[in-house]
């Protein structure tokens, strides 16, 4: 006999198979029938709010999404402020939304705290710290900060460089968008 607990449990899963084969919908409606039935405490429920929020992103109800990434933090905080990746991936979460909402400085502020951790906890060379060195210097260079975003872009693209051979694909996007920090600067190497 199944639990409650493991039919929660199962649950979740279906909204996130759903939302992995871009059934965003029917994610939404299997999240929307498991969210009200998780305790404060069940150990999914921060999983749940956070796929939920991406859903939502995903269907473009960016303020909706907000609010659940914010419960998502909350909540997470309140049960384990040592929790650093999951912490990560929610405060990810919240930046993406909030740069979808434009509110590039809120989710600056966001990715900058996320790579504050990651710096403490990642090896030098790890491409997760590629990526959020490279989403800040877009945010950066959104909001007209070129020579913050230069410093960004080119740090995130050393990282590229030591994880990849010349001519990888994940290197011509670093580099276009570090040619374009360079132009709006007015420096041509």
């Amino acid at each position: 006999m199944q639990t409650s607990e493991t039919i929660d449990e199962d649950l979740i899963a279906r909204a996130e198979e759903h939302a992995a084969q871009r059934d965003f919908a029917a994610a939404r409606a299997t999240y929307q029938t498991v969210l009200p039935e998780l305790r404060s405490d069940h150990p999914a429920k921060v999983r749940a709010m956070v796929g939920y929020a991406w859903t939502l992103q995903a269907l473009g109800d960016h303020e909706t999404a907000l609010r659940w990434h914010q419960e998502a933090l909350d909540t997470q905080l309140s049960l384990s402020s040592q929790a650093h990746p999951a912490i990560c991936t929610i405060r990810q979460g919240l930046g993406t939304t909030l740069i979808a909402l434009g509110q590039l400085e809120a989710a600056r502020e966001q990715y900058a705290n996320v790579l504050s951790t990651q710096r403490n906890l990642l090896d030098r060379w790890h491409p997760d710290l590629a990526a959020t060195l490279s989403i800040l210097g877009e945010t950066a260079s959104r909001l007209n900060q070129h020579e913050e975003a230069r410093c960004y872009q080119e740090e995130a693209l050393a990282i590229l460089r030591v994880l990849h051979p010349p001519g990888a694909a994940p290197i011509a996007p670093a580099l276009t968008t570090l040619g374009v920090s360079l132009f709006r600067l007015n420096v041509h190497p």
